[in-house]
């Protein structure tokens, strides 16, 4: 079963990564206009509790080898995450002035998917300012380790009163800040682990539902899924915004990733969507720090040529480290692994 691709899927990934990107160009374009886009985040969790899953609940249950699976979670992602705090590391140096001490901090702490001690006591400020998408990575590892130790085998009733848990949360943070865009500050925090809880675990839900025949088989194109997926980031909203978060989080994204575990996609655009999302993902947010420092477009046409130049810079720099950084690490790192005969099956959908 592990060697079964979900290629709908895999693109969508990369069609969530650009959303992202193009969320956070909005500092240059001058207002946000994919006003959801951060919702992103909240498909990628529970595609990733999906994919988690399918690749290693079979293997864990037959095994218990919690060990290997942290070993190859760790191989699949700590080396972009490396990468991604060394580049962000270069941004920083190339504009900052924060004492030495700070960035080390800040370097050591997005090195590991850490929040940074250092921002501790900035209310409001980012606790992973090295590279902001980190911090979904830590609520990404988060929900790995509690997969691994326990809700693997956990019933899926259990499961399902765990991801009511997080809807509840997610209800409660949405009425009290208006939106569910949050989790990598000190004050909202909890919010993060309300939007890994329900959509990680919701991903895992739909994952059994695939495995014993209860998802529906229709097979949509994988353009008609992205349009879906990207679509309701546009609606601004105005008094029912924050019904768009807590819609998208609790049933549309879960929705998209039940119907795409049996979509088709064809191309070899799609397979490469997936292929860069996770160096794009990490690498974008260092590149907007040295664009935004750097660049102060006016008007309207030096706006659209910097936005412009940071897309096409960000995509060029995650395939320069996708090609000569990822997969090679990757391909070292898995070789080490089967020589020790300690290798868990390759996930053929990297969340």
């Amino acid at each position: 079963m592990t060697n079964h691709r979900f290629v709908a899927l895999d693109g969508l990934r990369g069609v969530a990564a650009v959303a992202v990107l193009l969320t956070h160009a909005w500092v240059f374009l001058g207002h946000k206009w994919l006003p959801h886009g951060f919702m992103a985040v909240d498909f990628f969790f529970a595609l990733s509790g999906f994919v988690v899953a399918f690749a290693y609940e079979g293997r864990l249950r037959a095994q218990h080898d919690v060990i290997g699976f942290l070993i190859g979670r760790r191989d699949r992602l700590y080396p972009m995450i490396f990468l991604g705090a060394v580049v962000g590391l270069i941004a920083a140096l190339s504009f900052q002035s924060l004492p030495p001490w700070r960035l080390l901090v800040d370097f050591v702490s997005a090195a590991l998917a850490l929040p940074s001690p250092a921002e501790i006591g900035r209310h409001s400020a980012t606790l992973f300012p090295m590279n902001g998408p980190v911090w979904s990575l830590f609520w990404e590892l988060c929900a790995n380790l509690v997969f691994a130790i326990w809700t693997y085998k956990a019933k899926s009733r259990t499961l399902i009163l765990i991801a009511a848990a997080g809807a509840i949360g997610l209800a409660l943070f949405d009425l009290q800040f208006l939106t569910l865009e949050g989790g990598f500050t000190e004050d909202r925090m909890p919010l993060g682990l309300a939007r890994v809880t329900f959509s990680f675990t919701c991903g895992h839900l739909l994952y059994r539902a695939w495995a014993t025949g209860l998802l529906p088989r229709y097979q949509f194109p994988a353009w008609a899924l992205a349009a879906a997926l990207v679509a309701p980031m546009f609606v601004a909203g105005g008094q029912y915004y924050p019904l768009i978060d807590l819609g998208l989080a609790l049933v549309w994204y879960p929705a998209i990733v039940a119907v795409g575990a049996a979509s088709l996609s064809k191309g070899r655009l799609w397979k490469w969507s997936g292929e860069l999302s996770f160096p794009l993902y990490l690498v974008h947010y260092p590149v907007l720090m040295v664009f935004n420092a750097r660049l102060h477009p006016t008007g309207f046409l030096q706006r659209a040529s910097v936005t412009a130049a940071f897309v096409l810079v960000s995509v060029g720099l995650a395939y320069l480290v996708l090609k000569f950084y990822d997969e090679p690490v990757r391909a070292w790192l898995g070789k080490r692994r089967r020589a020790k005969s300690a290798a868990l099956p390759q996930v053929v959908l990297a969340e």
